[in-house]
């Protein structure tokens, strides 16, 4: 049964707000400043904030002024990339009256709602990087790459590759793939891409799942293989 805040329901969420945005599956690499700027009325601009770990701000509109995201001007264009979509996700989802403000760290930290914090970060990622887009995508690159470099280049190339094509760095591209190993277990089983459900890692702990212990090659190395083939108590150990 899904709950409130699953992974499975925001992922809709995020599919429904692109197909508003007009961004189908096959657009990759676009820039959400612009996005905010030109079509969702957002102000979006830069300061060089001096407070250690702060990437950005947002705050909803008042009378007065339009909703605003504050972007740290320390940070890269792919970097500020995710930033933006983190505080659009706030913005989206988050608002509970006129006067709240959001202020994003590098950790989240203790005055911070932490499952706030969580949507805004898997929303952005989703944005930016879908699961059923992005997937594949490794998947062909890894292959590609593995067949060029060889096995222990493969990862890396790959991730580097994605980063470009996506506009966001190689550590977003690997942390996001990172969270991915369940859905990227069933794609490479020979599952359809668009009939997994994905799980949270929170929800994978719930159901004794446990994918931190495979590295990408060997869930890769599974690809094309037939679904009832797929040995899930292999992947699903109980903790």
């Amino acid at each position: 049964m899904e709950n409130k805040g699953s992974k499975a329901k925001l992922y809709r969420y995020i599919g429904d707000l692109r197909e508003c945005l007009h961004i189908d599956s096959t657009v990759r690499g676009f820039s959400i400043p612009e996005i905010c700027r030109e079509r969702l009325g957002v102000m979006v601009t830069e300061i060089p904030f001096k407070t250690p770990g702060l990437r950005g701000m947002a705050y909803p509109e008042t009378k007065e002024t339009q909703d605003t995201i504050i972007l740290n001007a320390h940070r890269s264009k792919h970097e500020q990339n995710f930033d933006c979509a983190h505080e659009y996700i706030h913005l989206l989802r988050h608002r509970t009256n006129r006067s709240q403000s959001f202020s994003c760290y590098e950790k989240v930290r203790p005055n911070q709602n932490p499952f706030f914090e969580w949507e805004a970060n898997e929303g952005a990622a989703e944005l930016i990087m879908p699961f059923q887009v992005i997937i594949p995508d490794f998947v062909e690159y890894y292959h590609r790459k593995e067949e060029e470099l060889g096995k222990e280049k493969a990862e890396k190339a790959s991730i580097a590759m994605l980063a470009g094509k996506y506009h966001v760095t190689p550590k977003m591209i690997e942390f996001r793939l990172n969270n991915l190993k369940y859905e990227l277990a069933f794609y490479c089983a020979g599952c359809d891409i668009d009939k997994i459900e994905p799980l949270s890692k929170r929800q994978q702990i719930q159901h004794n799942i446990n994918m931190d212990r495979f590295d990408f090659s060997i869930l890769i190395n599974n690809a094309f293989r037939e679904p009832e083939e797929f040995d899930f108590d292999y992947y699903f150990e109980v903790y």
